[in-house]
Parts: C-alpha cells; sequence; structure tokens
C-alpha cells in the first residue's frame, strides 16, 4: 500500500508522476504490486491503481534535479521542497530519503 495527496491521483494516473520520495523506514521491494490510495482502507480508502516497484535507491534531497521535480509531478525543485516540508512537517524531513520509482500497472 502507497499513500498519496489527491492532488497526485491525476498525474499518477496520467503517467507523469512516476517517483515518489519518502522518509527511510519502510521497505519497498523492487517488483512488488502496491495498491495507491489517497485514504487507507482502514478508512474506508479504496485503491484508485496499481504499481509495480521499479527501484528503491536512498539519496539527499539535493538530488532532487529539475527533471526529478518533474518525475514527483511538480514544475520545479523547490516547489518539490515546499510539498515535501508541507507534507512532512519539522523534524519528519531528513536529508536522506528513499527514491521509488514506479510503473502504473492497472486502474482499480
Amino acid at each position: 500500500m502507497m499513500l498519496f495527496k489527491p492532488r497526485f491521483v491525476e498525474p499518477i494516473l496520467a503517467g507523469r508522476k512516476t517517483v515518489t520520495r519518502r522518509p527511510p523506514g519502510r521497505s519497498f521491494r523492487v517488483g512488488g504490486i502496491h495498491k495507491l490510495y489517497t485514504r487507507p482502507p482502514w478508512c474506508g480508502g479504496a485503491p484508485f491503481a496499481r504499481a509495480v516497484i521499479e527501484s528503491v535507491t536512498h539519496e539527499t534531497l539535493e538530488a532532487v534535479t529539475f527533471p526529478e521535480a518533474w518525475r514527483e509531478g511538480f514544475n520545479s525543485p523547490e516547489q518539490f521542497w515546499a510539498e515535501l516540508r508541507a507534507i512532512y512537517p519539522d523534524s519528519n524531513v531528513r536529508p536522506r530519503v528513499q527514491r521509488i520509482a514506479f510503473v502504473l500497472v492497472s486502474d482499480d
């Protein structure tokens, strides 16, 4: 299961958002298939799609360039950083993050 903000549903379904960055902790296996949600199932959420994990790397946030920001669904690294700070306020944003690349495999 992977949770996304509702505003990312359309870019994911259109194939424009193909990468997500998350704080380290949860492990994602390359080749694993995950249902994508905007609300967890225990809160009544239904998956909007499924995706296969293409790659998982660990990197610093400085690695977010313009092409990487576009893969994240943003127009610039600055927009990406602002959104990341809003999603993970204060100490939750660490200098190192997991970069998870995924490919949509089906709509649910």
